[in-house]
């Protein structure tokens, strides 16, 4: 619908507000390069066959992004460092347990519901840094924040005012 369209726009837009970036360098595009990614993915993956387990589209979805990271892997010629591999194995089981989540919610639910709702998840880092490193937010974050959940807000009670009149009998 129109204000599916909306509400992920309008999300993605909220994000630049609460970010601001100032210039374009490569991680700024490297940044927009795995956007632009998910953004394709989240398109993509309701074309998979429903006969994929979870297990195989993540699979499929993880094999791709090996030599992309062995390529930048080698570029940046770094030594290993056992607190990095730790850290990076950590957060790739965190990434791993959020794909799966993710996965299963495209299964049941439309995919702008689901990329509407990953918007909000800055909004939880804002808060997490506020709270435990006292980063406070301004009026920036506030703006973005509102333009993220008022059009979430306003596609639930659309989806529930639709449910509710093909209930009602005629």
């Amino acid at each position: 619908t129109v204000l599916s369209v909306f509400a992920v726009f309008s999300g993605f837009a909220g994000i630049v507000v609460i970010l601001r970036p100032v210039e374009f360098n490569w991680g700024a595009l490297a940044a927009l390069g795995g956007a632009l990614a998910l953004a394709i993915n989240a398109v993509m993956v309701r074309m998979l066959p429903t006969q994929q387990s979870t297990l195989h589209r993540l699979f499929l979805s993880y094999l791709l992004v090996l030599p992309v990271a062995a390529v930048l892997f080698i570029w940046e010629g770094l030594a290993l460092e056992p607190r990095v591999v730790v850290g990076a194995v950590g957060s790739g089981v965190l990434i791993l347990g959020y794909s799966i989540t993710v996965l299963l919610a495209y299964r049941d639910v439309d995919a702008n519901q689901v990329t509407s709702a990953e918007y909000t998840g800055l909004i939880w880092a804002v808060a997490i840094g506020w709270v435990w490193f006292a980063e406070v937010p301004d009026l920036w974050f506030v703006v973005g924040s509102l333009m993220i959940v008022v059009p979430l807000v306003w596609l639930g009670l659309d989806q529930r005012r639709r449910a509710l009149r093909y209930r009602l009998p005629e």
